[in-house]
């Protein structure tokens, strides 16, 4: 059975290319992480000296745990300890509660973002897409970026329809119906729990790209730049990937989106 960790290393530099990206795009400070999960991304806003984060998600665990592993909050106090960190909030909202904006109004006090940040997880809210891009949109400043990677289901759904399931050393997903499939990403021999042995297989909503960028325009945000994970690999210089875990990695996609009043991105 396979490992990850080059998997893991490629993705992770994915997410620091698109938030280097925005902040230069937009020179800000202020960041929204929508799905922070256990804060894997600290060290890339502490890298882009963003001075003030907040995080939401909708798993309690992945921000407080303290003992099974490291927790969004535990891992920002021992980072806290090493190096000049941003002020870091972390919540427990979902992205697709109906009261998701007013909640974290109240938490973040109106606070208005540079760059709202949703990394491998806009997949789990396309069936409530309305509510969690509405919030996005309203939590952007106008000429803020909204940045992130999900599953293709441009990718993903032919290739249920071809062979059926799909099942390699690291990767299954079984297709429940025309709009949700199950996956679940194995970590192989490697000694990192990974989110999916901790809250096993979850449901994910086919994200088709079309839809999504029109999706968006309705809450005025504008493509800027979409790309295919296969693009990133050939500019990436980190180690190969296995053929299985190019083919896990390959069913993703990173987007940037512009809010602007207007047609022009």
């Amino acid at each position: 059975m396979s490992d990850i960790d080059n998997l893991r290393k490629f993705h992770n530099w994915i997410k620091l290319q698109i938030i280097t990206d925005a902040k230069l795009r937009t020179q800000g400070n202020t960041l929204l992480d929508v799905a922070v999960g256990r804060g894997g991304d600290i060290f890339k806003w502490v890298k882009n000296n963003f001075t003030y984060v907040t995080g939401i998600d909708n798993d309690a665990k992945s921000i407080h745990e303290k003992k099974q592993f490291d927790g969004a909050i535990q891992r920002f106090n021992l980072m806290k300890t090493q190096m000049k960190v941003p002020r870091c909030y972390f919540w427990v909202i979902s992205a697709t509660d109906p009261d998701v904006l007013n909640k974290l109004n109240v938490k973040d006090r109106n606070c208005v973002y540079d760059v709202v940040s949703c990394q491998f997880s806009f997949h789990y809210f396309v069936k409530d897409i309305d509510i969690t891009l509405n919030m996005i949109s309203k939590k952007l400043k106008n000429g803020g970026l909204f940045i992130g990677t999900t599953s293709d289901g441009d990718q993903i759904y032919p290739e249920l329809e071809k062979n059926g399931n799909i099942s390699t050393s690291i990767l299954n997903i079984q297709k429940i119906d025309e709009s949700m499939y199950n996956y679940n990403l194995m970590p192989g021999n490697t000694n990192r729990t990974t989110y999916f042995e901790f809250r096993g297989a979850l449901p994910e909503y086919f994200v088709f790209k079309e839809t999504f960028i029109n999706k968006c325009k309705e809450y005025n945000l504008h493509l800027v730049r979409m790309n295919y994970f296969h693009e990133w690999y050939n500019v990436y210089d980190g180690k190969r990937l296995s053929h299985d875990e190019m083919h896990a990695s390959f069913f993703n996609f990173s987007f940037a989106f512009k809010k602007t009043l207007n047609e022009e991105a």
